[in-house]
């Protein structure tokens, strides 16, 4: 049996030292999620990134809320309200944060400092969103990725979660006429 990643064209290696059993986590909100079950899948985004950094599928190993993956609140004319809305400010504005936890042993990631030398990001764009993420609370060592889309078939997520304002649940129990909530 061989120890040589398969790796499609074009694919940065992921060293098996980088693919540790560490607990990851998407974080997006209620009116993303839409498009991810829409999809079957948790895309990559390139908005935002250099011309040549490979598009990829954000995740943190923080499980408790991913600071640098808080969105911008608009109000009904696209103005931006809230910039970099915190979690609480999220709930409260009716977009909950959600949380998907990635299957490790089904889903390729790299931490960050391997994504700095793999993706084609320049040296100025990572030490802008390193001080960005430390601004706002974020740690990088807790940054990972995939370069490929995660799909939600073959065991590659496990259970999706939802802030209810006081603790991460089970989205299938936190829908209203759902009994409880399993916590998490």
């Amino acid at each position: 049996m061989s120890n040589k990643l398969k790796v499609k064209k074009d694919q940065p290696v992921v060293p098996p030292a980088e693919r540790v059993a560490k607990r990851l986590w998407h974080y997006t909100t209620t009116k993303r999620l839409a498009n991810i079950i829409e999809t079957r899948k948790i895309k990559g985004t390139s908005i935002g990134t250099d011309e040549k950094e490979l598009p990829a599928v954000w995740l943190s190993s923080n499980p408790d809320f991913e600071q640098a993956a808080r969105n911008e609140i608009r109000d009904r004319d696209s103005v931006p309200a809230v910039p970099e809305a915190t979690r609480e400010e999220l709930f409260k504005a009716g977009h909950p944060p959600v949380r998907i936890e990635i299957n490790r042993t089904r889903v390729r990631a790299c931490d960050w400092e391997s994504y700095k030398k793999t993706s084609g990001i320049s040296e100025e764009t990572a030490a802008g969103l390193e001080q960005a993420g430390i601004e706002t609370g974020a740690a990088p060592s807790e940054w990972y990725a995939s370069f490929q889309p995660i799909p939600l078939a073959g065991g590659c997520l496990f259970p999706i979660e939802i802030w209810n304002g006081r603790q991460w649940v089970d989205i299938e129990t936190a829908r209203p006429g759902a009994r409880g909530g399993k916590k998490r």
